[in-house]
C-alpha cells in the first residue's frame, strides 16, 4: 500500500532496521544494509501518518535511538587493534580502542599464519572490556588476532568489519639449539648450526670451567667471535634462546656444551 510517503534523509552511518516501516534489508543488500539518501518510508501500521521524520537523537548507552515507535540501530565503527604482546612465556595480551555505541566486541584468532581464511572466532567480551589475555598458547607457534565491534541494542546484532591483524611468535622453550665452536688466536667463534623456532637472539655462556663457574655471557643471532681469551686455555661454550617479556628475559633450553682450546 503506497500512501502519503514521507521523505527521510539518512544520518551518516545510521542503519534502519526493525522499524515499523517494515524495511527489509534484502532491499538494500547492494548498499550493505544502509539506507540510501533520501528514501521514502511508509508506515503500514499507520498509513495516514504523514508526520514521521528522521531520528533526531541518539542514545549514548543503548547504541541507537528511538523516535516514537521507531528504533534506529547504528553500525559500529571498526576498532583499532592497538597491540598484541607477550605477557608471560605462554600468554599474550590483546588490546584495542573503544568504539562509540558498541555493546561488545568479538575477537578472532589465527594460528601459524595471518591469512584471512585462518581467522576463527575466539571469544566475545562486553563493551567495557578493551583487552584480553590469551593463556592458551603453545611454544614454537605464531598467533594473530583481529577484533570487530558489535551493537545489538536493537535486538539485532550489527557488526563492524574486522580490524587489521597483529600477532606474536613464541619460541619453543624446550628445543635445544646446536652449535659449532672453532678456535683461533686468543679467540673462538660460535656458530649456530640449528636454531630454535621463532627465536631471533641467543645467550652465549663461556668459561674455562666445565661446570661454567665464573662464566661470562654475550649474545649472538647466528654467529659470534669472542676475543681477548687466554692463549692455550680450553673453553667450554653453550647457547640458549632468549626472549624479553615485560622487561624481563625468559630463556629456552641450553645446547649441549662444546669445548675448544684457544691457540
Amino acid at each position: 500500500v503506497v500512501v502519503s510517503p514521507v521523505s527521510v534523509v539518512k544520518e551518516p552511518g545510521v542503519t534502519y532496521e526493525n522499524t515499523p516501516y517494515n524495511l527489509v534489508l534484502n532491499d538494500f543488500n547492494k548498499n550493505g544494509g544502509v539506507v540510501p539518501n533520501p528514501i521514502t518510508l511508509v508506515d503500514p501500521n499507520n498509513p495516514d501518518n504523514t508526520g514521521a521524520s528522521k531520528p533526531t537523537s541518539k542514545s549514548t548507552s543503548g547504541g541507537g535511538s528511538n523516535t516514537g515507535n521507531t528504533t534506529v540501530a547504528t553500525q559500529p565503527a571498526t576498532p583499532t587493534l592497538k597491540s598484541v604482546a607477550l605477557s608471560a612465556k605462554k600468554a599474550a595480551k590483546v588490546s584495542w580502542s573503544k568504539v562509540e555505541r558498541a555493546t561488545g566486541y568479538e575477537i578472532f584468532r589465527a594460528v601459524g599464519s595471518n591469512k584471512a581464511a585462518n581467522f576463527k572466532y575466539f571469544k566475545s567480551v562486553t563493551a567495557n572490556e578493551l583487552s584480553i589475555v590469551d593463556t592458551t598458547l603453545s611454544g614454537g607457534k605464531a598467533y594473530y588476532y583481529k577484533v570487530k565491534a558489535v551493537n545489538d541494542s536493537s535486538g539485532t546484532a550489527l557488526k563492524s568489519s574486522l580490524s587489521t591483524a597483529k600477532g606474536v611468535k613464541l619460541i619453543n622453550y624446550t628445543a635445544k639449539p646446536k652449535i659449532k665452536v672453532t678456535a683461533g688466536s686468543k679467540r673462538l667463534t660460535v656458530k649456530l648450526t640449528k636454531k630454535v623456532k621463532n627465536a631471533t637472539i641467543y645467550q652465549v655462556q663461556y668459561a674455562t670451567s666445565s661446570k661454567f663457574k665464573k662464566a661470562k655471557t654475550t649474545t649472538l643471532t647466528t654467529k659470534k667471535t669472542i676475543k681477548k681469551l687466554s692463549k692455550g686455555k680450553t673453553y667450554y661454550v653453550r647457547v640458549r634462546a632468549r626472549v624479553k617479556i615485560k622487561g624481563k628475559y625468559q630463556y629456552g633450553a641450553w645446547s649441549l656444551k662444546a669445548k675448544t682450546k684457544v691457540k
